[in-house]
């Protein structure tokens, strides 16, 4: 499995400030607001599993080096179209690496 993260190798996500704000807009949702809630430390979870599945050899994880300072909402189109070229040239640099993993045996 060759895996393609959207962030650094070393992004963390952090609890939203605006928690206390979803707490109270979504307070019949009580699911939901956990769901929300927990959303920053499964990701996190997530993120060790994958290395440690890494490490062992079992997946190949390609992450870009740097997001430019790119946002999930990114409203920038130079931003989204440097970020975008930036990976394809990370990608075409990463093709020999995934195809030694996926004939590797």
């Amino acid at each position: 499995m060759v895996v393609v993260l959207t962030r650094e190798r070393d992004y963390y996500k952090k609890p939203s400030r605006a928690d206390r704000l979803m707490a109270r807009a979504f307070k019949k949702y009580p699911r939901f607001r956990e769901t929300m809630e927990t959303r920053p430390a499964r990701y996190n979870a997530c993120r060790e599993e994958l290395f440690a599945l890494e490490r062992e050899g079992k997946i190949l994880v390609i992450a870009p080096e740097d997001t430019l300072g790119c946002s999930r909402t990114e409203h920038n189109l130079d931003t989204i179209r440097a970020l975008w070229q930036e990976g394809y040239f990370d990608g075409r640099r990463e093709i020999d690496r995934v195809r030694r993993f996926w004939t590797e045996e």
